[in-house]
Order: C-alpha cells, then sequence, then structure tokens
C-alpha cells in the first residue's frame, strides 16, 4: 500500500512498536458494498431498519468532522457506560491523526436537530482492497436514546459504498 511505509514511520516516530502477538476478534460482520442501498438495508434485522428510521425522525443528522476532541469525549462516554477501558487520548489523537491525514479515514459524528454530536465513528479506509472498517466508536446517552448510532453506521455504509469501497467491516460487531 502506497501510504503504508508512511503511517508505519508515524507510528514508529510516536512510540509504537511492532508486536507479535494481536488479538483476533471472535466475530465480525463484513458487508458486500457492491449490493444495492435497498438491498443492504433489507439485509439488516428488522429492530436494524427501525431503529434507522427512528433515528431520522429524531432529527439525527451525520457529519463528516475533525473534531478529534468531541469524538473522544463520546468515545470515552461509551467506555464508562459499557465498563471498558478506553484508549488514552493520546493513543486515540495518534490514530486519528496518522489515518487522517493520510486520507485513510472518515470521522462521523451524528448530531441532533440543534446540533448537539452525541455519537461519533471512526472508520478507517483501505483503498488498496478497498475495504472500510468501523475502528472506534462512541455514543452519549441521549445518542443511545435516540438510536443514533444504527442511522451513523447505515450513513457511514453508504459513504463507503458511494467512494467506490467493495466491502464494510463492522470490526468486532456482530
Amino acid at each position: 500500500a502506497p501510504n503504508a511505509a508512511k503511517i508505519h514511520h508515524q507510528l514508529i516516530k510516536h512510540g509504537y512498536i511492532k508486536e507479535y502477538w494481536t488479538m483476533t476478534l471472535s466475530k465480525t460482520s463484513i458487508i458486500d458494498l457492491t449490493k444495492s442501498e435497498q438491498s443492504l438495508l433489507k439485509s439488516f434485522h428488522k429492530k436494524t431498519r427501525q431503529y434507522i428510521n427512528l433515528a431520522k425522525r429524531n432529527g439525527i443528522n451525520i457529519i463528516q468532522s475533525d473534531n478529534i476532541n468531541l469524538a473522544y469525549k463520546l468515545y470515552q462516554q461509551s467506555a464508562i457506560r459499557n465498563n471498558f477501558k478506553p484508549l488514552s487520548f493520546k493513543d486515540f489523537h495518534l490514530r486519528f491523526q496518522v489515518f487522517y491525514t493520510s486520507k485513510m479515514a472518515l470521522l462521523l459524528l451524528a448530531q441532533t436537530k440543534n446540533s448537539q454530536s452525541v455519537a461519533t465513528l471512526l472508520v478507517l479506509l483501505n483503498s488498496q482492497n478497498k475495504q472500510a472498517a468501523a475502528s472506534l466508536a462512541g455514543t452519549s446517552e441521549k445518542g443511545g436514546q435516540l438510536r443514533a448510532s444504527y442511522l451513523l453506521y447505515w450513513e457511514a455504509i453508504k459513504l463507503c459504498k458511494k467512494l467506490g469501497y467493495k466491502k464494510f467491516d463492522f470490526d468486532g460487531i456482530a
């Protein structure tokens, strides 16, 4: 990959080392973006489709952003609520910076009618194999109530499809 050496260099420069032990996720879902939007939506569970529509009715709007501080705040809220150890801001920011500045990532925010951000998703883009992957996500309590993340993922899928990606990996969400 043309940017692989650049990304590797940036990670090493910031103190990362090559690890020979990896944690493989036990489950993930990868969807085929070559299908029509209608076909993709129809393939989702009925409840998922209902939540996407509910988020729309709740006035949720999805935007692209570079506001890493806000994204991290939403990520932290999810970590606290779901009892997992979050990445440090330094690691979160580095992951964003290295991939985003190399044009290999999208940062999306779900916002309410009054522009309050309630969910975020960092999508990593591999232009070599035309695959996109959800990487880091977060939702506020209000975002959960409004089902914002369902619309956020759906809009991420549609955007990646529009950009020519062939697969979307939910990266551990089964």
